[in-house]
């Protein structure tokens, strides 16, 4: 029997002096003779009360992690150990037989040891009467059956698996007439196990009789060719007339002559394989008549790239047929470039199952065409290689707009940098696409902040076209809000509600860090001084080259465009004097993977700004750009990068 090792027993006074609280040595002499105490099984006595009091236990109770004493001694009462579920079950059969004066029972139940591992136990119990027939006491031994009721429950699944599964097994002897043994899930067909198995009922007769020829003949093949093991595939009928598709795989077993003995199967219903497998070829049918007649360009490639299909759509693309271009391959038809870019990459697409990338194919007229390709690599269930495909798109269209949408968010953003005494200013956006939602832009607002200096740095969640297109919403919006009396707080609140109009229910969103700076008209040496407001945007840094520290420009608020009345703050900084360096940039830059996917981080951008914070503000701007392409190794940004940087010069600003 296994035991319980999780805990320790506890200990006791010695075995003599535990055995009983009411008995003495010899009295439980007969029982000591009956079970050994390093026997597997424990030996009990308990009173006939209402408390089962137990009155003796062999030491071996410790198999289950408990010591005897903690039981004599009244310290646990065996209902402890027993496993909840089964306390009040034990305990009204206890009763029940206690009230029938049962002097003999059997329970099974479950035991817990104080490690928490479950035992099943097998309980005999036996009572004892005294000279007026009265039952005083029981006693009785525990023994574990964890093992015999696992097995069980093995077996029990097993057949639940069998009975419930649409598989069917059988074993025939050779010769006879009804089968040896058939699955009681024969009878989801309606047909009764015990008339096959006695022969009242013939397996033929279910055989659908289109198919007894072919059945009978292929057994006949199968005898006479001497094989072991044969598979068929034929249709029964049901009891109600249904047609069902089975497949049968057969073992022979023969006999020291070589004649076979007993025939035993595995019969599976695969009715619905056979339905999807005709369901599937039409399918293939009907896509294949799809991509024939497609607009868009499709391939299918071998393992050597050639070409084994193309449809019409591909090949009008470039000005051919698609009899004149099976088995050749792309590269003969793609630009220099492109060409480059597929034999330098080739290993790493074609590691991956499914790939997206943009490249330039030349026609038979020696027109460049833009293509966007989605490639696939077509497997088996077994994971074995079938084709490449690709689905190839004329992009031509797609990219002259986004052409002229790149060239309108240019004209967007700042063309220069601020002409401001006493700063100076850069800013610089890459888009992870051709265009992107980053954004950023100087302002002053001369209403309620005459003389300051604005700068606004936006990043609208996503990127591409849509992303844009908001964010020239927020630029428009803001370059007019400044003009109009209001602080940097209220700006920024009117700014969030345009935006919450805007995007509704889109789950779209803007993180914006709005920034106002200040020098001391009169006195050059005075300190500079700060106004923000954040909107969910990563905080600003403020770098002291003569401390070496950072500041960051922290400050509560929401993204915009999710809270539409969402009362933003201002925060302000008067200890800035000329030297210092203001950064605002988004996540793109920390958030920037190589080619491991490790992130670029802060602490890497602010070491730039550090190395570099002697220099102009233009050359700083461009010292992170370059640090971050060289960590990325040539990986595509995955998102817009955006950065300002302001450098405090010290000189006097003019009025």
């Amino acid at each position: 029997m296994a035991s319980d090792s999780s805990a320790p027993v506890p200990e006791c006074l010695p075995p003599r002096q535990a055995l009983s609280t009411e008995s003495t040595g010899a009295e439980v002499l007969p029982l000591a003779k009956v079970i050994v105490e390093k026997s597997p099984a424990v030996l009990f006595r308990r009173l006939n009360d209402e408390a089962h009091r137990l009155v003796y236990v062999s030491e071996n109770i410790s198999r289950y992690g408990y010591a005897a004493c903690e039981f004599l001694e009244g310290r646990r009462e065996f209902a402890d150990i027993v496993h909840p579920d089964d306390r009040d079950r034990l305990a009204a059969e206890i009763k029940e037989y206690a009230r029938l004066e049962r002097v003999e029972y059997t329970q099974e139940y479950r035991l817990v040891s104080p490690g928490g591992q479950v035992f099943w136990v097998h309980d005999e119990t036996l009572a004892e009467r005294d000279e007026q027939g009265r039952i005083t006491h029981y006693q009785g031994i525990v023994m574990d059956i964890t093992a015999r009721r696992q097995a069980e429950d093995a077996l029990r699944q097993a057949n639940l698996i069998v009975e419930r599964s649409p598989i069917i097994l059988f074993r025939r002897t050779a010769g006879a007439t009804g089968l040896e043994y058939v699955s009681q899930n024969v009878s989801r067909y309606g047909y009764d196990p015990e008339a096959l198995r006695l022969g009242t009922l013939s397996f033929l007769d279910i055989v659908h009789p289109e198919d007894h020829a072919s059945l009978v003949s292929q057994v006949r093949a199968a005898r006479l060719a001497g094989k072991d093991e044969y598979a068929m595939r034929y249709r029964i009928r049901t009891a109600t007339g249904e047609l069902r598709w089975i497949d049968d795989v057969t073992t022979v077993d023969f006999d020291a002559r070589g004649e076979p003995l007993h025939y035993q199967g595995v019969l599976a219903d695969v009715t619905e394989r056979v339905r999807a497998e005709e369901a599937l070829r039409k399918s293939e049918e009907k896509h294949r008549r799809i991509l024939e007649t497609a607009a868009e360009g499709f391939i299918m490639m071998d393992a050597e790239l050639r070409l084994v299909s193309c449809n019409e759509a591909y090949a009008a693309m470039l000005g051919y047929s698609p009899h004149e271009l099976l088995g050749r391959r792309p590269h003969e038809w793609s630009t220099p470039e492109f060409r480059a870019f597929l034999v330098a990459n080739r290993k790493r697409l074609l590691a991956q199952d499914r790939r997206s990338f943009e490249g330039s194919l030349v026609a038979r007229d020696g027109t460049v065409v833009p293509v966007l390709v989605h490639g696939n690599t077509l497997r088996d269930p077994e994971g074995n290689f079938l084709n490449h495909i690709a689905f190839v798109t004329d992009i031509s269209t797609q990219k002259k707009a986004l052409a002229l949408a790149e060239e309108v968010q240019r004209s967007l953003l700042p063309s220069g940098p601020p002409r401001w005494n006493g700063l100076e200013v850069a800013g610089r956006m890459a888009a992870s696409e051709s265009i992107g939602g980053d954004y950023y832009d100087y302002f002053d607002l001369p209403a309620s902040y005459p003389g300051w200096l604005g700068v606004v740095v936006g990043d609208i969640a996503g990127h591409g076209v849509d992303a844009a297109l908001l964010m020239t919403t927020a630029r428009a919006f803001l370059r007019q809000r400044v003009q109009l009396p209001g602080e940097l707080a209220e700006v920024m609140m009117d700014l969030n509600r345009a935006l919450v109009r805007d995007m509704g229910d889109s789950g779209r969103f803007m993180t914006c860090f709005q920034l106002l700076i200040n020098c001391c008209e009169h006195h050059p040496e005075a300190l500079t001084r700060l106004c923000w407001v954040r909107a969910g945007h990563d905080p600003a840094l403020l770098y002291d080259p003569e401390t070496d520290c950072f500041t960051e420009l922290d400050g509560p608020g929401l993204p915009l465009g999710i809270v539409e009345d969402y009362p933003f703050e201002s925060r302000t900084l008067d200890s800035i004097r000329p030297g210092m360096v203001i950064a605002v940039g988004t996540d793109g830059i920390w958030e920037a993977m190589d080619t491991q996917g490790q992130l670029y981080g802060k602490e890497r951008f602010k070491e730039v700004l550090r190395r570099h914070s002697r220099a102009s503000a233009v050359d700083m701007v461009d010292a992170v750009f370059q640090d971050v392409g060289r960590f990325c190794q040539g990986v595509r940004f995955q998102d817009d990068v955006t950065l300002v940087i302001i450098k405090l010069v010290g000189a006097v600003p003019h009025a």
